[in-house]
């Protein structure tokens, strides 16, 4: 009974105080931003990614950044992948990931990752990729003071484009059908009225 108590009340003082962040993170000062990749360009842009962490980090002014990885106490790699689907939900949504390393040796501390919508319209897709990039910071944030990142799941809505094609398709096949089923031939129209007769001794 006293090794169970024991070990519940170490799972609880766990649950608690989860697993402290890397010291690196926390006591690093300068960092090399690498470009991780786009494999969705026509979503965001090429290289765009790259470009707004890379403003919204020098915006915070926690790290300075350096010309090279030999210069920088940690790497940070960002990188940007497509929409994701699931069919049966109807769900699309694309992810933002920064990866933070050590350089020499070059380990793996930690990888961020913040999900965003995806969008039939270019404006509404800037509007979600902004934002994930603001969440990205603030993660990094709470890494730097040794808080605890938890990930978001991501806020799933529905993609609506394969249900307006879905309605599309079904307005077509039943305009087809009716015009099947009453031919077409131009509606019947009724003979013009007769022409008056003209009056006596005309």
């Amino acid at each position: 009974m006293a090794v169970t108590a024991t070990a519940g009340l170490a799972g609880f003082v766990w649950a608690q105080q989860p697993p402290p962040v890397p010291v690196q993170i926390q006591s690093a000062r300068t960092v090399f931003l690498a470009n991780g990749g786009n494999t969705c360009s026509w979503f965001i842009g090429a290289n765009r990614g790259y470009r707004q962490l890379y403003a919204a980090l020098r915006a915070w002014g926690r790290y300075q950044l350096v010309a090279t990885p030999a210069q920088a106490n940690l790497i940070l790699a960002v990188s940007f992948a497509c929409p994701e689907s699931d069919p049966e939900n109807q769900i699309a949504y694309a992810r933002l990931r920064l990866r933070i390393f050590q350089p020499r040796p070059q380990v793996l501390l930690w990888t961020l990752n913040e999900p965003v919508r995806s969008a039939l319209l270019q404006r509404n897709r800037d509007r979600n990729f902004d934002a994930a990039v603001r969440a990205m910071v603030a993660d990094l944030q709470r890494l730097g003071a040794n808080l605890p990142v938890e990930e978001q799941p991501p806020k799933l809505r529905p993609n609506w484009l394969p249900i307006a094609v879905a309605a599309a398709v079904g307005v077509v096949l039943t305009v087809v059908l009716l015009i099947a089923r009453h031919g077409m031939r131009p509606p019947a129209m009724s003979p013009p009225p007769p022409l008056p007769l003209p009056p006596p001794g005309f």
